[in-house]
């Protein structure tokens, strides 16, 4: 069996988001339209069979000073391999992973000499990367069961977050369902620009371009806070894809800071994930002081594979731990 790379120009559209819409991985960081508006250049490994896409994994392949790499894009939480739905049979399905794995992973460039990429919590079969030379590590995001009664989640957020809804309450905080995507974007860049390496005007116009468009799909929303002034304090924008309402960008007014506008932003957020979802992904987050925030909501530990190969020169290697990256 094998993998071909295909430019994203060679891939038919509706094929490869029907594909993305029915793989257990799928994530609407991997559909067509989103991929295309940040990353133009894009190509995708793809084992095809029987007229119907059994596997694909899209990629960036780039070169730098003759080296050719293949790392993360920028807000895309997973990518990684993608599988159509398993078959019944237990022995089966996997056999036919390891083999759809496989075909990939022979299909890479190989002067590939950096690949780094986060796959999906639901990737299953990391195996053939293993016996090729990859390291694999686990990373993990937080998650929310959606299936619950609104006591239930109520119950199950800690009692300081609990008292930061409250206090955002009393204070005449009010948070809005809608599209305000560039308001968010606005407090966004506020509060990270200094922060957030490599981040540059075109990303954001890029993020704001895929919101809208989503928007008008009904998979992304925005929840924004506005203080007893009307002016907006906090916000976050949401997509909403196969049952997964995800956290996706959204922050505090940095002169608004401590006052519990974004917990009450979340409390929200959630209540309204439940009318079209089951799971609520904050993105997770290794940071201690972040990763506690979100589990004070209630979520769950939930991991996902972090696969990496790297071979780069001996000079590049050295640079690289001298900069401490």
């Amino acid at each position: 069996m094998q993998a071909e790379i295909l430019s994203h120009r060679d891939i038919d559209v509706n094929v490869w988001d029907a594909f993305v819409q029915a793989s257990p991985q799928g994530m609407i960081y991997s559909c067509h339209h989103y991929i295309s508006a940040l990353e133009p250049e894009w190509y995708a490994v793809v084992v095809r069979g029987a007229d119907m896409i059994h596997a694909a994994m899209p990629i960036i392949l780039r070169k730098k000073g003759g080296i050719m790499y293949s790392t993360q894009p920028i807000f895309t939480q997973y990518w990684g391999i993608m599988f159509r739905p398993a078959e019944a049979n237990t022995a089966r399905s996997f056999e036919q992973k390891r083999q759809w794995v496989k075909a990939i992973i022979n299909a890479l460039p190989p002067e590939l000499r950096l690949f780094h990429y986060n796959f999906s919590p639901a990737f299953d079969y990391p195996l053939p990367f293993f016996w090729s030379g990859y390291s694999i590590s686990p990373r993990y995001t937080n998650q929310v069961d959606l299936r619950q009664t609104t006591e239930e989640l109520w119950a199950n957020i800690s009692e300081k977050a609990r008292g930061h809804i409250r206090k955002s309450e009393k204070d005449g905080v009010v948070v809005t369902y809608g599209h305000e995507v560039e308001e968010v974007v606005h407090i966004f860049r506020k509060a990270k620009d200094e922060k957030i390496k490599n981040m540059t005007p075109a990303h954001y116009s890029a993020i704001t371009s895929v919101a809208h468009h989503y928007a008008q799909k009904g998979m992304c929303h925005t929840m924004v806070a506005r203080d007893a002034d009307g002016l907006p304090v906090a916000g976050c924008i949401y997509f909403t894809f196969r049952g997964t309402t995800i956290h996706f960008l959204g922050t505090t007014d940095p002169d608004y800071k401590g006052r519990g506008a974004m917990a009450l932003v979340i409390w929200k957020a959630l209540l309204q994930a439940r009318e079209h979802s089951s799971v609520f992904d904050f993105e997770g987050s290794m940071i201690e002081p972040i990763e506690q925030f979100f589990l004070s909501f209630g979520s769950v530990p939930t991991p996902y594979l972090s696969i990496k190969k790297e071979s780069l020169p001996l000079p590049v290697r050295l640079l690289k731990r001298i900069m401490g990256k």
